[in-house]
């Protein structure tokens, strides 16, 4: 009987396992609503940055982490996400954390593909701090 539990444990864990890898990974990554045109246009750009280095974490990754790197991935998607709807009130927390995930995702762009990992989790993970980078 414990085997069988095993089993099924092991198959449901494999289910989850396709599910999340099957997700897609960098959709939009802000979706605020915010009337400011400079706003938009601003969190457009960082999107398309904050894209690109996450998109960058994935293909470097090797196959084996591979589900494990998107998983993670998408919790650093999900903070940004949150952070910035967070601060969407206040335009000048709103510049700070708009500038410190450009630069954190600029980071993780240019970071050798074994680093990328390491660097998103450390430059996002600063980034979605209360006080974002000095700037």
């Amino acid at each position: 009987m414990a085997r069988v539990k095993n089993i099924a444990a092991t198959l449901i864990l494999a289910i989850i396992m396709v599910a999340i890898a099957s997700l897609p990974i960098t959709s939009a990554v802000i979706a605020i609503d915010n009337s400011n045109v400079a706003d938009d246009a601003a969190l457009a750009e960082l999107t398309t940055i904050i894209k690109k280095a996450l998109d960058g974490v994935i293909a470097a990754a090797p196959p084996s982490k591979m589900t494990e790197v998107k998983y993670d991935v998408l919790e650093h998607e999900f903070t940004a996400t949150s952070v910035l709807h967070k601060a969407k009130g206040d335009k000048e927390k709103l510049a700070k954390y708009i500038k410190a995930y450009k630069i954190a995702a600029k980071l993780v762009t240019a970071a050798k593909p074994e680093s990328k990992f390491r660097m998103m989790e450390d430059t996002f993970t600063l980034a979605a701090r209360p006080s974002p980078f000095p700037l």
